[in-house]
């Protein structure tokens, strides 16, 4: 096999390996963003449900307050309170936890982003030692 074989099997190979990890890139960042909407979607579910059971919990209260004659009394107002407290607590840490994951999913994006750029600047570094390599064989023979 020729050295101008070679070359040009060096040049195909990277060409390829570029393209290949452009395509790679573009497709992590789609499921990134797919998965970052999948947890958004389930964070606001779980908010939802948060919600529901306070509202659950908070008519249970009142009804029981009220069957024991003691409606509107500040034992019933503070267990209100504490369900309401309890919900926003709740809430909140879902919210940060939410936030965490992007930031995550962000920095894990960036870094494949990084390992892209690496290995393109690697595949440019093959073939420019290849066409070294093959301009030196041209002198000596």
């Amino acid at each position: 096999m020729g050295v101008e074989v070679l070359v040009g099997l060096a040049v195909a190979s990277t060409v390829t390996q570029v393209a290949g990890s452009i395509k790679s890139g573009e497709q992590q960042r789609k499921a990134a963003q797919a998965r970052a909407g999948s947890q958004a979607q389930a964070a606001t579910e779980q908010r939802r449900q948060k919600v529901r059971e306070q509202r659950i919990r908070r008519a249970r209260i009142v009804a029981a307050s009220q069957a024991s004659g003691t409606a509107g009394s500040s034992s019933e107002q503070g267990a209100l309170s504490a369900a309401d407290t309890s919900t926003a607590s709740n809430v909140a840490f879902g919210r940060s936890q939410e936030g965490s994951a992007l930031a995550q999913t962000s920095t894990l994006q960036k870094a494949q982003g990084i390992r892209d750029k690496t290995a393109l600047v690697g595949s440019v570094f093959d073939l420019a030692s290849a066409g070294v390599e093959y301009r030196n064989s041209l002198r000596i023979g």
